[in-house]
């Protein structure tokens, strides 16, 4: 059984007096995705080894873009790591940053990544004992 050749209706969706398009009315008809074509994506990854290797020669040669780039995306945000040799005590940390170790900045993100693994722990420990707890309510209720 086949299905009969219908046509789609256009799409059009509406615009401003500017051009751009309205809240909600994107420039692709509903359901279609942004189809990338596959040979293109293929040959783009076919590259990478090339492209490094080029990269490399670039910096032995002293290209600075080539270095600023390479630096930029192989290391963190900051310009260098923090070693906390497995501490998790926040005086030793303060007395870094007195010392001049590290960097107040530094010690602000180490601070707020402590903070969200805390939470984190927290959340955790909340979602055991609700689960405690509802086995034991179940358990009463039969």
């Amino acid at each position: 059984m086949s299905t009969p050749n219908v046509t789609p209706p256009a799409w059009s969706p509406e615009r401003d007096n500017v051009g751009r398009f309205k809240p909600g009315q994107g420039g692709r008809p509903p359901g279609v995705r942004n189809k990338k074509p596959s040979g293109a994506l293929a040959a783009i990854q076919s590259l990478s080894d090339e492209a490094l290797a080029q990269l490399a020669a670039l910096v032995r040669e002293k290209n600075f873009a080539a270095i600023r780039l390479v630096l930029e995306y192989t290391l963190p945000r900051g310009g260098r790591t923090v070693d906390l040799d497995g501490t998790a005590d926040p005086n030793e940390l303060i007395a870094s940053v007195t010392s001049g170790e590290i960097s107040p900045d530094e010690f602000a993100r180490i601070a707020q990544g402590w903070k969200t693994a805390a939470e984190a722990a927290d959340l955790a420990d909340i979602k055991a004992q609700i689960a405690e707890l509802e086995t034991l309510v179940s358990a009463m209720k039969r």
